[in-house]
């Protein structure tokens, strides 16, 4: 018999580890965790830096925006049903009527630090559409005065986390961590 454990969040576990500096914690992911990476830092503040790599429909890719080759609410919800909420399924065909969209999700992480990241070749995530939502947020780090604290940047290639993001993601936390 395995011991019951109560439901813990990884930022709930950081806290007890004593090599953990919990002031610097970030939360990064590739795809559906990329979607996850920015819910974490959206909820809970504890996460210093929220990272989102190729998250698409769900996740950075705002819905209202015309990314014809990228995955739609209908699809993900298709695929997915057990990913999001019940209600999200009210905008499945009226993704461009939808009033709350990912930049505001994103606008939820400042004025901590916020990076997202795309590729050339992961048409399906919507990489205009990633990056349009990055601008669009940009606004409340602007009134914050921090406007650095937001990353972005589209790679060459596909649907993958690479070492060329790593680095990315490391420069921008080392620069506004230290």
């Amino acid at each position: 018999d395995l011991p019951s454990f109560p439901p813990r969040r990884s930022s709930d576990l950081l806290e007890t580890e004593p090599l953990a500096d919990t002031n610097r914690l970030a939360v990064v992911g590739l795809s559906r965790l990329g979607k996850t990476a920015l819910w974490a830092a959206a909820q809970d503040t504890r996460f210093a830096m929220g990272i989102s790599n190729n998250s698409g429909c769900g996740g950075a890719k705002l819905n209202n925006y015309d990314c014809p080759k990228s995955e739609h609410i209908h699809q993900i919800l298709h695929n997915f049903p057990n990913w999001f909420c019940l209600n999200y399924a009210e905008w499945i065909n009226r993704d461009t009527e939808i009033t709350r969209d990912s930049d505001d999700l994103l606008r939820l992480i400042a004025p901590r630090l916020c990076y997202v990241a795309s590729a050339t070749e992961d048409p399906w995530a919507g990489p205009p559409a990633e990056k349009e939502a990055w601008t669009r947020a940009h606004d409340i780090w602007q009134a914050y005065g921090c406007p650095e604290r937001m990353g972005y940047h589209i790679r060459e290639g596909k649907h993958k986390l690479t070492e060329y993001d790593w680095n990315k993601y490391m420069d921008f936390a080392d620069k506004y961590m230290r």
